[in-house]
């Protein structure tokens, strides 16, 4: 005798469903008004009322910038190593620094910002049909918008102002990979937001714990000094630099911002795209794991 499924009268065959943690671009695009709506409403009510306004996306890092260069380029007298002769010329040091700066401060204010703004938006949150995964990525996205206004006028003073080692103005070869490292940062940075986010809502120390890490991280990136610095002075310590993704990121940062008469880093493109990736979907899996349980913890 052969089994035969049962089926329901007039019961149709259900589409194959995108796994959830796949489904996020889907649901960008089909509320990407609302999205669009809190991105605007963020920019609009940043700075309102302040007397310098729309000034202080470009003064943030730019004040940063001037503290970090009078530090180590004046102060303790660091010099731009390029194919591993000290280049007198201290611009290029600035060059270096403001190149690492910029970006970092898009990626630790998008994971402060993202942080609290589950928590913040509870009334949001606890409507069954309001899509809360919006929430950090909006929060990712103003920053990121700031950071490429900032990065816009960086590259315009860099083709008129500054010169390369060689004397010559203009971007490295490997300028394209902004690109790249645009697009991965901004997939780490996204994964991440979300987890924290998440993450806030069970445990409300996270947003101090967050920020005491992030300022660790700077510290332990070659962002206001050259990896060789370590290299050549805690060589034990130099094979961990490697474990640090962000090390990765300002590596395609500073090849595409910064002639420095050195290769591509391919290796550090790729290994910074894995750890992204493999970072993103463990993370967005975390917070649709505990999405259905933050209206109780509101």
């Amino acid at each position: 005798m052969r089994l035969v499924p049962f089926v329901r009268p007039n019961q149709e065959a259900k589409p194959l469903r995108t796994p959830a943690v796949f489904a996020l671009p889907a649901i960008v695009v089909r509320h990407r008004e609302l999205l669009w709506s809190f991105v605007w409403r963020e920019l609009k009510a940043r700075y309102e009322g302040s007397l310098l306004g729309r000034l202080w996306p470009l003064l943030n890092p730019l004040i940063l910038f001037l503290v970090y260069y009078f530090v180590f380029a004046v102060i303790l007298g660091q010099k731009m190593e390029v194919m591993g002769i000290k280049v007198e010329d201290g611009s290029l040091m600035g060059l270096y620094i403001i190149s690492g700066i910029l970006p970092w401060i898009c990626f630790s204010e998008s994971l402060v910002r993202c942080t609290g703004v589950v928590l913040e938006n509870g009334n949001l949150v606890k409507k069954i049909a309001f899509p809360s995964q919006l929430l950090p990525l909006y929060a990712v996205a103003v920053n990121t918008i700031y950071f490429l206004i900032g990065l816009a006028v960086f590259l315009a003073a860099r083709l008129l102002f500054f010169f390369d080692a060689g004397g010559t103005s203009g971007l490295p070869a490997s300028w394209w990979m902004l690109f790249p490292a645009i697009v991965l940062q901004t997939i780490l940075t996204a994964g991440l937001g979300l987890f924290l986010g998440a993450l806030n809502i069970f445990i409300r120390d996270t947003l101090q714990v967050i920020s005491l890490l992030l300022q660790l991280w700077f510290f332990t990136t070659p962002i206001v000094y050259q990896a060789s610095l370590i290299r050549d002075n805690l060589p034990n310590f130099a094979p961990f630099m490697q474990l640090n993704p962000m090390y990765h990121l300002m590596e395609m940062y500073h090849a595409a911002l910064i002639s420095d008469g050195g290769s591509t880093p391919w290796a550090s493109m790729w290994i910074f795209a894995v750890f992204a990736v493999l970072v993103f979907f463990p993370c967005y899996a975390f917070f649709l794991s505990t999405k259905g349980r933050f209206a109780d913890e509101l």
